[in-house]
């Protein structure tokens, strides 16, 4: 969405393109890959910016095999197995600044509801991850901070 189009330009994107506003079909772009964390109509659309031999990665769903031959590219779902030591090397990489993460909001555990709805825009979803917090310590929504490693 627009509002994120400034951040996304600080992590080095040549290009921003809104896919609920912008036809993809019609940019006229073809790449090498697309990595989908969207899923339906804009996963279809995306495939018809691929590059013959490109790829389609998915994190949400499978894609469309039928389409993916159609244009001649490959695809590819994965799940995230999601282990303790697999969050505590990314708390590591965190700290010693080898990898950096936005975090939108951080609210306490209470506040699960209203964390789901602002993933799902009953609320107004801030820009960055959503970061439930754990135990005793609270923090106001109105003020996200960064993580670091002792909050995973």
């Amino acid at each position: 969405s627009p509002q994120h189009m400034p951040f996304v330009a600080s992590l080095g994107a040549n290009k921003i393109y809104d896919g609920r506003t912008d036809a993809l079909e019609k940019a006229n772009l073809r790449v090498d890959a697309v990595l989908d964390l969207v899923g339906g109509d804009l996963q279809r659309r995306a495939v018809s910016m691929l590059k013959a031999g490109g790829v389609l990665i998915s994190a949400v769903s499978p894609p469309d095999l039928d389409l993916l031959a159609c244009h001649r590219v490959e695809g590819r779902f994965f799940l995230v197995d999601v282990t303790a030591n697999r969050l505590s090397r990314v708390a590591e990489l965190i700290e010693n600044g080898c990898a950096r993460t936005h975090i939108g909001a951080v609210l306490p555990l209470a506040d699960a509801r209203h964390a789901m709805e602002m993933q799902d825009g009953v609320r107004q979803k801030p820009a960055g991850r959503i970061v439930l917090r754990i135990g005793a310590a609270s923090c106001s929504t109105d003020q996200p901070r960064p993580l670091n490693g002792a909050d995973i």
